[in-house]
């Protein structure tokens, strides 16, 4: 079938010669206007086939010829006989039906709005053809054109004029379904009472859609219906510029989304933020943030190095009653509750531009600008090889210098309350039976001694420092026995 019209497929029969034939304007049986020689009946009763195609230019033109508009066309008749139809054209001027016929004899077509003169004698009716409804549309012809076509702008002319449409199937492309060769194009049909469309390519169904909604593809293994698109056992593939760049799979019931090179996962704008989450929905992000969060676990397994680069500053942190381990060269050991382990088989680096912190237990350090915070509830460990030439190594640490010989007194308590820990260094002179030392503890009142000077020589007197590392919090003091004598008193904070 060749595409713009409906090709029923089907030849001009022989009618019997007591045939009434109908006027297609009045419905009342036509009267021949002129006689009818018997050696033209024979003739005009045969079947016979047109190659002439009739084609609307507009809602009032036609034309005809072998290619619609120009070359001559042949009838040829079931005896074998021909005649020459030559190209032409018809202005319809009004709204009534107009009757095409040929005068045996005649190469030209002639026209009226008499149905009866388009038959009898020796007129054979080849066409009629009606105006369109209007300049938007195109005029309706109906020919015996290699079988009677019907040649029509849109399908709501023939609703308009002529009711429904009840067909078997429409089918625009080539070859034939289930034959040689096979068909590949596109069908209309009605399968069981339920009205279907498919493309097809070499027989093989490629999409199709019916009444209940849904339009389908790969074999029926893709669907799109109310619910969305749905894909069984199968993947979606992007390509650029004809070459695969990635894909969305389906594999042993799990979704994976793999980049041929690369794959990118961001916002489109600043403002924007992305949430993932394993075993259940994701907390929303806040600005510009990344969350990574998990029922169980987050695994994260580079192949070569891992590269953690915060612009400004970073924290690390768990909820209270968890631990946070750290591993680099194995399997970290399992922390304990609010405990942070570092371990390396080798060295410890961690280098910021800006600021780190490290927190467990709960706590949610902020650093300063080039500062690295570690704290922890409980215990914070770092742990580096078990060779004894393994170290960790502190290679810059800030000290503060404080002389507060003036404030400090012997047999007096004080607390360390700097905010981080300290070394207290004193300076004493002893005679004959002096003695000085350290105490210290978490509670005031309760200190322990960690250490003590004597001196037992009646002849001399002696000038010894002591020192004391006192960690946040502490209390603190120097104990004399006998009359030992004060010469300074410095404190040194270590900050990190």
């Amino acid at each position: 079938m060749s595409s713009g019209w409906i090709d029923a497929s089907v030849e001009r029969a022989p009618r019997p010669a007591s045939a009434v034939m109908l006027d297609m304007g009045t419905g009342q049986p036509a009267i021949p206007k002129t006689g009818v020689a018997p050696s033209m009946i024979f003739k005009q009763l045969l079947p016979y086939t047109i190659g002439t195609l009739f084609v609307a230019t507009d809602d009032d033109d036609i034309t005809w010829g072998a290619d619609g508009a120009s070359g001559d066309s042949v009838i040829t008749f079931a005896d074998g006989t021909t005649q020459t139809i030559i190209a032409g054209s018809l202005n319809l001027a009004n709204a009534n039906p107009y009757y095409i016929y040929c005068t045996l004899g005649d190469t030209s077509l002639n026209n009226t709005q008499t149905f009866g003169d388009a038959i009898g004698g020796e007129n054979v009716l080849i066409a009629f053809a009606i105006k369109g409804a209007n300049s938007d549309s195109k005029a309706l012809i109906v020919a015996g054109t290699k079988g009677p076509k019907l040649f029509i702008d849109t399908l709501s002319s023939i609703t308009g004029n002529f009711g429904l449409i009840n067909a078997g199937e429409i089918r625009i492309g080539s070859g034939t379904l289930g034959g040689d060769p096979k068909f590949t194009g596109w069908r209309l049909w009605v399968d069981t009472n339920v009205g279907r469309m498919a493309g097809y390519a070499l027989d093989v169904l490629q999409w199709y859609s019916d009444t209940d909604g849904k339009l389908y593809a790969g074999a029926g293994a893709v669907t799109i219906d109310a619910d969305g698109i749905t894909i069984n056992g199968q993947y979606i593939q992007f390509e650029f510029e004809g070459s695969p760049v990635g894909y969305i799979d389906v594999a042993a019931a799990a979704l994976q989304i793999i980049g041929s090179t690369k794959l990118y996962l961001y916002t489109s704008s600043t403002g924007g933020g992305i949430s993932m989450k394993a075993g259940g929905l994701p907390t929303a992000p806040t600005t510009n943030d990344l969350r990574l969060e998990a029922v169980d676990a987050i695994y994260i397994e580079p192949g070569g190095l891992l590269f953690v680069k915060p612009l400004d500053i970073m924290t690390l942190e768990t909820q209270s009653g968890y631990g946070i381990s750290i591993s680099a060269g194995g399997a970290p050991t399992a922390p304990t509750v609010d405990d942070l382990y570092l371990e390396a088989a080798d060295d410890v680096n961690i280098l910021a531009t800006g600021g780190v912190a490290i927190g467990s237990g709960g706590n949610t350090p902020a650093p300063g600008v080039d500062n690295i915070i570690i704290s922890a509830a409980g215990d914070a460990k770092i742990f580096v090889g078990a060779n004894a030439a393994d170290r960790t190594y502190i290679e810059h640490m800030e000290v503060s210098w404080n002389d507060i010989t003036a404030s400090r007194v012997i047999d007096t308590e004080y607390q360390n309350t700097s905010g981080e820990p300290m070394v207290v260094c004193i300076t004493v002179t002893l005679n004959n039976g002096d003695s000085t030392s350290f105490q210290i503890g978490a509670t005031s009142g309760a200190l322990t001694q960690v250490g003590q000077c004597l001196f037992t020589d009646a002849a001399e007197s002696v000038r010894l420092m002591q020192t004391l590392v006192v960690p946040v919090n502490y209390y603190y003091k120097a104990v004399g026995g006998g009359t030992p004598v004060l010469v300074d008193w410095h404190e040194y904070g270590l900050g990190w």
